[in-house]
Parts: C-alpha cells; structure tokens; sequence
C-alpha cells in the first residue's frame, strides 16, 4: 500500500507546497474578483405592482441607480398598424406621452425612417424645473415574429441648445415593443428607466418614471379607442411598416 498521509501532513509546508498554497489563494481571489461583481451588479427580477385601466405595472431595482426600471404592458383592440401609425405621428405626443409639452426631430445628416433623433420637452411639476431630453432613436422590424421594437437612448448633444430654464436628461432609455395578437388587437410594452438628473435627480425620478409609464399607456389607450383616422390590417405581406418613423 502507499502511505499518503505524510505527503498530504507536510505538503503545505514544505517550500514548494507553500508556493503552491500562494498560487492557488490567487487563483481564488482573482476567480472572486470575476463571480463577485455579477452577483452584486445583477439587476432584480420584475414585480409586479398594479393594475390600472387595464394597464400592468411592474418595477425592478437597478444595482448603482436611485431609480427603478419601470415595465407597462397593455392590449388594445387596434391593429398593430394603427398603434404604430399614432406613435410614428411625433408631433401628437403632448397629447399621450405623460407631461410631453413639445417634441420634434432634429435634422441629422444620418436620419432616416428608422433612424434618427428627438427632442423632447417635459413639463416637471413645481418647484422642480422642467426637462429637455434628445433621444437617439432605433428601430427593428420582425415581420416574422410580427413585432415592432423602438428602442430610444438619451445622448449628451451639446450642438442641441436646451430650452431656457430646462434641465437637460443624458441618462434614459426607453424601449417601445408592439406584438400582434390577432389582426386587430395588439400587446404594448413600455419599458422606461430615466434618471431625472440635476440637484433632485435622485429624490424625483423613480416616482416620475412609475407616473410617465402608467400615464402614457392610459393615454395612448384612450387615443387608440377614440382615434378614427388611423386604421390597418394585418402586418403580414402589408408594406405599411417599410415606411412607418417610429417613437420614443
């Protein structure tokens, strides 16, 4: 039989054994180094908080943020053409879009249909000063999923003067997702996480994304329900998405 004891008793301490000790507390420091971190930053899981209007709200921590991601998800009896063609008309979302008191694209030498950035103005209640925010906007068409993702970043753009007395926003994203569920009813999903900015950034912003979430849904609903001028059919072999401009 071979003795192994002695070999495992003084292993640790003879000097190749305490090299090896080192070596390998290293290796186990660094592999922390790697696993830590993604525990630690991962984000929480989605919950869901409230009903409203038929409008589901559900909220997320992030780790480092002061303010949750805020998703809305509704379905309304509207083709998916005709919820696309109201958010594609941009200048119509002070009439839906929560607090949006002015909104327009800025002229861009890479705009395009899909492509293309917007300003936008809101109206923050008092005594807070009112946001400005330029968006850079990105749009994907899955004609085979029949899905519809809007995906919208807030950049620096210092050549876009803010409005007088405004507080610019440079920490936002927001993500609209459209998906037929028959040729007349579609699934909404609003997905939002902006960070208010300036000295109250921190204090306002999880409750002003909760408000902008639910809110812009419940209008969007009642604009889509009373709206008569924007109708479509079915997305498949329809050539209406090829041309729509898409929104925040």
């Amino acid at each position: 039989m071979i003795k192994t004891s002695g070999l495992f008793n003084t292993w640790p301490h003879s000097r190749y054994g305490r090299f090896e000790t080192r070596r390998m507390s290293r290796r186990f420091f660094l592999l922390l180094l790697v696993i830590y971190p993604i525990t630690v930053l991962a984000d929480g899981e989605w919950n869901r908080v409230s009903d409203d209007d038929g409008v589901t709200l559900y909220n997320r921590t992030l780790k480092g943020r002061a303010a949750s991601e805020v998703k809305g998800t509704c379905v309304v009896d509207r083709p998916i053409e005709a919820v696309a063609s109201l958010l594609s008309d941009i200048a119509s979302y002070p009439k839906w879009f929560f607090r949006c008191i002015q909104s327009r694209k800025i002229p861009h030498t890479n705009s395009a249909d899909f492509h293309f950035l917007l300003y936008v103005v809101i109206d923050t209640p008092w005594p807070f000063a009112d946001r400005d925010v330029v968006y850079q906007v990105e749009t994907t068409i899955d004609h085979a999923a029949q899905k519809v993702i809007v995906r919208s970043t807030a950049i620096h753009a210092p050549w876009v003067a803010p409005k007088t007395n405004t507080v610019r926003i440079t920490d936002s994203q927001l993500q609209w997702t459209l998906e037929q569920q028959s040729s007349a009813q579609t699934r909404i999903t609003f997905i939002n996480r902006t960070h208010a900015a300036g000295f109250w950034g921190d204090v306002i912003s999880d409750s002003g994304v909760h408000a902008t979430t639910l809110y812009s849904l419940k209008k969007l609903k009642r604009l889509l329900k009373s709206s008569h001028s924007h109708r479509g059919t079915s997305i498949t072999g329809h050539g209406a998405f090829s041309r729509m401009v898409m929104p925040i």
